[in-house]
């Protein structure tokens, strides 16, 4: 009886949908390294079939233009000449349709792309060909991949309607070399779902005929994934997608800490009541934490609502929910904070996203840390007169070292702080400082 054929196995198929959000810089004629705000994007589409792939990428930055003149916003416009307008809300897209073929290996790939970027604020849209390489991720947690893309001429046209130029109703040429690139990792969810984050954009290498361009848009973001019509390799993944968690041993534990030294927005070193404490609860692979800092320093350049000689008390709480990631005392989760001041600001609450490695208190030394972006309700201010309301935004973080040299008990140090800003505008709050304590573990 003659032998069955062997069964081919079926190649790999896919379909990968991601969106997410960005918080980019915007820097070109119109807007000096301006930052993006809740409005922008990003966003992908790839089918993998065989040793094929299809893909279109897609970054959207929306940004508040900022006066840079006392009329209002200047910049070189791409005919040469130098113009003036009033501050405007502007949007910067990017999109690119790959066709790609794999290389070496089943996710790594080469391929060519078309890449168009365009604005609602009068730069002219660029278009062109170009030439990269792109690793897909295999969906093991944390896994690295990304892109990289070069373009050797993106070119358009610019249209001058300013009725005050001399060049008014002319059109310029105008010719870019572009690099787009993306570093990114996936956190698997299920075998369907995953989150993903990184940092990626585009960057303009070269000048244009008629006048300097040279453009920057690139940021981190985070954000959400699918894979669907998985057949072949793709559909073969029982270990990789396998999410290995934190189960704690211990129910959690309470602490307490003194700081010192420090930095402070316009004022000295913290002094005598500048403390901390904190507690967290484990269950099974999730944390809940709490903490309470509180500031005391020295005023010494006349902040609204002190005086030269004045001191400023500030208390700033944490309190995030978590889940675990890795085995490793990772965990990524959502947090709300409440801050109270005395430096002019009203006190504010809001929500923030974040994550944190907390210390693994069964081992004799461990490392800790953690960084939480926030952004708040209204806060008021009061300055020379005049009240102002303003949607602040805080980067909070926090790192340091544990001992616990016999039973339950521990010490530990550390560098809290956090940084704040309104809006788009520079960093104008800044809070930190040195501590050490005393823990238990429960």
């Amino acid at each position: 009886m003659p032998a069955s054929p062997a069964t081919k196995a079926p190649p790999l198929r896919e379909l990968e949908l991601e969106g997410g959000y960005t918080v980019g810089k915007i820097s070109n004629n119109y807007a000096p390294a301006i930052t993006g705000n809740g409005l922008s994007y990003v966003a992908s589409g790839a089918y993998r079939f065989g040793s094929w792939a299809l893909k279109v990428d897609d970054r959207s930055d929306q940004f508040n233009d900022t006066a840079t003149t006392a009329k209002g916003v200047g910049f070189t416009a791409p005919d040469g000449t130098y113009e003036i307008i009033p501050p405007f809300t502007g949007r910067v897209t990017s999109i690119d349709e790959r066709v790609e073929h794999s290389a070496i290996t089943e996710n790594a790939y080469i391929g060519l792309s078309y890449l168009t970027t365009s604005t609602t604020y009068g730069a002219p849209a660029v278009h062109g060909l170009g030439i990269g390489i792109e690793q897909y991720c295999g969906f093991r947690a944390f896994e690295l991949c990304g892109f990289v893309y070069y373009y050797p001429r993106l070119s358009g046209t610019f249209l001058q309607t300013d009725p005050a130029s001399p060049n008014d109703g002319k059109s310029f040429a105008v010719h870019n070399g572009g690099l787009k690139l993306d570093f990114e990792s996936s956190l698997p969810l299920s075998r369907n779902f995953y989150f993903y984050f990184g940092y990626n954009g585009y960057v303009f290498l070269q000048s244009g005929t008629a006048a300097t361009e040279t453009e920057r848009v690139t940021g981190p973001f985070i954000g959400v994934g699918t894979r669907l019509l998985r057949e072949g390799p793709a559909a073969a993944e029982p270990d990789t997608t396998k999410l290995v968690q934190t189960t704690a041993t211990y129910p959690g534990y309470v602490q307490g800490a003194i700081g010192f030294w420090g930095a402070n927005t316009g004022g000295g070193n913290n002094s005598p009541g500048t403390d901390q404490v904190g507690a967290t609860y484990l269950p099974g692979k999730f944390a809940f934490d709490a903490n309470l800092h509180s500031f005391n320093y020295p005023q010494t350049n006349g902040l609204p609502n002190t005086t030269p000689s004045g001191s400023i008390n500030d208390a700033f709480i944490q309190e995030n929910a978590l889940v675990s990631v890795t085995q490793h005392q990772l965990y990524l989760g959502v947090g709300a904070m409440q801050k109270s001041a005395t430096a002019g600001y009203s006190s504010q609450t809001g929500w923030g996203l974040g994550g944190a490695k907390l210390p693994n208190l069964s081992a004799r030394f461990s490392n800790f840390a953690s960084l939480f972006y926030y952004t708040t309700a209204p806060a008021q201010y009061v300055g020379s007169g005049t009240k102002i309301s303003e949607d602040r935004r805080y980067l909070v973080y926090d790192y340091g070292l544990t001992y616990r040299p016999a039973g339950r008990a521990y010490v530990y140090a550390g560098y809290w702080g956090y940084h704040g800003n309104f809006g788009n505008a520079p960093i104008d709050e800044v809070h930190a400082d040195v501590y050490t304590g005393i823990g238990y573990r429960l």
